[in-house]
């Protein structure tokens, strides 16, 4: 299993904690000390009280640290798990000064030990790219874009949702890693499959530190596969529940300034405002599909998918109406002048781009 590292958090693995080593424990204040204490003498675990009475060091030998976790995870509640805080040392030496930067809450450590599946992913990078189309609201038979979505391959070969991949790298602290892959995917497998159009390329910007540090890989890449930076529009997920807008800003000013494009994804839903788009000014917004469905039927959600659309089209603003899944969608999407179109209605996602879209169904 692997401890987060504090450097190079994009590009950096964790460090192997499967093996013999110390465990620092730091139990907050009150009636967690004796819990915790009880916990570890059911384990049989080998500790020891270290200076500040709070703290207790833990001898392991290879594989016992599942247990002593576990244990420890089952005594306290979620706010204790949350507030105990440890250090994991492959060697039986005193922690020093830089080791503190791997500090974490039990909880997380507990979740980290449960990741070594997503973990093997990043390391072998098994992962890949499926390509769905954005089309032309008013002729779905002309491909403006493909959006590339991230898909794992378990040790079997099978292909994996990257829904459970991201929630546990987000609560593992994995997302740094997992961000990376993703996007570096998304561009070698456009570029060896030669896409012309335009390309949608997914980042949560909790992923990105630093811009220049953590995004020059997959600039890098683009550049080696000759891809114009005009057409890689860089798509911001959880954009809404993102609160550091300062940084979020600084970051999509260094894709701009660099020449690629910005996308607001899963618009319309959450805490989603016209005030972010003022703020971050994207080249396109995409209304979120749980808008989009039944947006014919649904006068709420039509009044507010309307007027995003409206108010895009008087910023200047390109949109993409997601979701897509019947005739009536698209005739909605199409009516109130959404730029493009995105959805199963159109053409699933699949691992080698459509060359073009079946007309004859709309």
């Amino acid at each position: 299993m692997c401890q987060s590292s504090a450097c190079q958090r994009c590009e950096g693995m964790p460090a192997a904690i499967d093996g013999a080593g110390t465990l620092y424990l730091w139990f907050p204040l009150g009636h967690s000390l004796g819990k915790g204490l009880l916990s570890l003498q059911r384990a049989e675990a080998r500790y020891q009280p270290v200076g500040d009475k709070q703290c207790v060091l833990v001898r392991l030998n290879a594989g016992d640290i599942e247990g002593v976790v576990a244990g420890l995870m089952a005594a306290f509640s979620g706010e204790e798990a949350r507030d105990t805080k440890t250090l994991f040392l492959a060697r039986r030496e005193e922690p020093q000064l830089a080791d503190f930067a791997q500090v974490m809450p039990l909880q997380q450590l507990s979740t980290l030990l449960q990741s070594s599946w997503l973990i093997d992913i990043l390391e072998q990078e098994r992962v890949t790219s499926f390509f769905q189309p954005i089309v032309l609201a008013t002729d779905p038979s002309h491909i403006f874009a493909h959006e590339a979505l991230l898909r794992g391959i378990d040790g079997n070969g099978a292909l994996m949702s990257p829904k459970p991949m991201f929630d546990l790298a987000r609560d593992a602290s994995l997302l740094f890693q997992l961000d990376r892959v993703a996007r570096l995917s998304a561009i070698r497998t456009a570029g060896r499959l030669g896409i012309g159009s335009h390309i949608f390329v997914n980042f949560n910007p909790s992923s990105v530190y630093d811009p220049a540090f953590c995004l020059r890989s997959t600039v890098q890449a683009i550049d080696e596969f000759g891809i114009d930076r005009d057409r890689v529009v860089f798509e911001v997920v959880e954009s809404d529940s993102y609160s550091d807008l300062d940084h979020l800003r600084s970051t999509l000013d260094y894709y701009r300034n660099a020449g690629f494009r910005i996308a607001l994804d899963d618009f319309g839903v959450g805490f989603s405002s016209f005030g972010l788009v003022g703020q971050l000014k994207p080249d396109f917004i995409k209304l979120d599909m749980s808008l989009i469905h039944n947006v014919h039927i649904d006068p709420v959600k039509a009044v507010i998918a309307n007027n995003i659309l409206e108010t895009a089209n008087q910023l200047g603003i390109e949109t993409v109406a997601e979701g897509v899944e019947v005739q009536e969608e698209l005739d909605w999407a199409r009516d109130h002048r959404a730029t493009f179109v995105q959805g199963y209605f159109i053409a699933r996602p699949t691992d080698t781009p459509i060359p073009s879209v079946e007309t004859a169904k709309f």
